[in-house]
């Protein structure tokens, strides 16, 4: 995405967590096309919010107010204010921010539980509440800041999750899967279907919502590419939705498949979307599960039997959408 973007003339930074690849490697931020970086560089580091250390650009950095098991420093703060000085520096040039923040994740630290100390709850659904709320109000600071700096019309702004929501047992409390089957970590809808939010005034109508369109994170790098008049990389397995965004009708996209695998052993291991229709399927060697969203989307009534011709695709589909990995093997399970 960075380094297609900087063919366009933009300034590249990241923030949060980057979890793709470690220092002294190929695959850090500044080796693909990020001119400035400040995170963690792999997920065990990132449940951390009092961390000793981060990285910045390609140096460790130090953050002394938390050496020595002390808790004076709540890192995600860092992660806000480089957002905000990022915008700043570069105000007069195209940027593209990412801002990978990594709250609310457990393990769950925030520096105050707010309006959240006093509720019946369980100590950690309001550390969880309170890291949600802590999100909002840097995501907040961020939107001001904007439009403090009249960059507000000029910048489109995405907000998306990168699963469904939490596992935990509080989550009751919250209705954190919102009515869907399945948590983070399946393949349910209560596990991969988020909402992506998208601001830009002038362009997109305040409150306008979109519930038919399906897309996945692939589509960003060519709607990214769309927005910035740059030709996508055709290795790209995604579709640039800009149009959608804009509130055109993309049919095209209820003809393709979407497809997921997780190998782990408790969870689904493959998922299949097609329009409306959803497989799902525990393994390789058992038969697909399929709902209907559009009538079931919480996928409660299986029904595969009555629909032979809509499996068949999507077995026909499955045998071609993956390729076994040295380093993943499917055996894994």
């Amino acid at each position: 995405m960075a380094q297609m973007l900087k063919k366009a003339g933009y300034v590249t930074g990241i923030t949060g967590k980057w979890g793709i690849g470690e220092a002294n490697t190929e695959a850090t931020p500044n080796h693909k096309g990020f001119d400035e970086w400040l995170g963690y560089l792999n997920q065990d580091h990132a449940v951390y919010y009092y961390t000793d250390y981060l990285w910045k650009n390609q140096e460790k950095m130090i953050i002394n107010e938390n050496q020595n098991e002390k808790k004076e420093k709540y890192v995600h703060d860092l992660f806000t204010d480089f957002s905000l000085d990022f915008i700043s520096r570069n105000k007069t040039k195209p940027f593209f921010l990412y801002c990978a923040f990594t709250i609310p994740h457990a393990k769950f630290e925030v520096p105050d539980l707010g309006i959240y100390a006093n509720k019946p709850w369980p100590e950690n659904a309001k550390t969880f509440a309170a890291m949600v709320s802590y999100m909002d109000k840097s995501i907040g600071r961020i939107m001001s800041h904007l439009k403090d700096l009249g960059l507000d019309e000029k910048t489109i702004v995405f907000f998306c999750s990168d699963n469904g929501g939490t596992n935990d047992p509080f989550r009751k409390i919250f209705n954190s899967s919102g009515g869907f089957k399945g948590t983070k970590g399946s393949l349910s809808e209560g596990g991969i279907r988020t909402p992506m939010l998208v601001r830009w005034p002038g362009r997109i109508s305040p409150g306008k919502t979109d519930t038919e369109t399906v897309w996945f994170f692939p589509d960003f790098m060519p709607t990214a590419a769309d927005l910035a008049g740059l030709d996508c990389p055709a290795s790209c397995d995604g579709v640039s939705v800009l149009p959608s965004i804009l509130g055109k009708v993309q049919p095209e996209l209820k003809k393709r498949f979407l497809y997921w695998e997780f190998p782990r052993r408790e969870n689904y291991y493959q998922a299949v979307r097609l329009d409306n229709w959803k497989g799902i399927r525990k393994n390789l060697y058992v038969p697909f599960e399929l709902y209907d969203l559009n009538t079931d989307p919480a996928e409660q009534n299986n029904v595969a039997d009555s629909h032979p011709d809509i499996i068949k695709k999507i077995e026909t589909y499955v045998k071609s959408a993956r390729i076994e990995s040295p380093h993943w093997s499917s055996e894994r399970r």
